[in-house]
């Protein structure tokens, strides 16, 4: 099952600081972040409006201190200006097919293929003492407690692969459970998406 329908950009820094914002490695960066902008959490993302141009903006300046989206620095160095989103909604074995970007961890939790059906078994199989796999453990408790989480976010190399960009653990914890059913999805496209460092 896949649906899908056209997304903003304004969408994609909302879900991805969204996800990000009361993350222990995070949160911290995040709360400087707004500080730096003398911006409220509460009106720029707990109630968030984002057919607000101003508000957009703004989040778009936190994603950029926090994360260097925008700035072509850290996890977004050598990521496209071009990028048209869209939201699917893909079944949780689609997930299991999604790439981890390129990182050293997750390249290991995955035995070297990045695929997010080979981390999630590791982990499964006993890797658990491995920060990643212990954190997918520990979204996995909350899954299965019923907590509901922002959109994945991915983009498509140009040979077609869906890369993460974020939210490596919580798709390792889906893949894990074989749950939810449906994922929510937002998948980015650009002609340049293979210039993106991570991908």
């Amino acid at each position: 099952m896949q649906r899908s329908q056209p997304a903003s950009t304004h969408e994609m820094v909302l879900a991805f600081i969204t996800a990000e914002v009361d993350s222990p490695r995070f949160q911290r960066t995040y709360a400087r972040a707004l500080q730096a902008l003398g911006q409220s959490r509460d009106v720029l993302i707990d109630r968030a409006d984002i057919g607000d141009a101003v508000q957009n903006r703004l989040r778009a300046e936190v994603l950029g201190h926090a994360r260097g989206y925008g700035r072509n620095q850290w996890l977004f160095t050598g990521f496209p200006g071009d990028v048209h989103w869209h939201r699917e909604y893909v079944d949780v074995a689609e997930v299991g097919n999604l790439l981890y970007g390129n990182f050293d961890e997750w390249l290991e939790l995955s035995g070297g293929t990045r695929r997010v059906a080979d981390g999630a078994r590791r982990a499964r199989l006993g890797a658990r003492g491995f920060p990643p796999a212990r954190n997918a453990h520990a979204v996995a408790a909350r899954i299965s407690a019923g907590e509901r989480f922002p959109a994945l976010i991915a983009v498509a190399r140009n040979d077609g692969a869906r890369v993460l960009v974020e939210g490596h653990t919580r798709a390792t914890a889906y893949a894990m459970m074989a749950a939810p059913a449906s994922v929510d999805l937002l998948l980015g496209r650009s002609g340049q998406m293979d210039t993106w460092y991570f991908s």
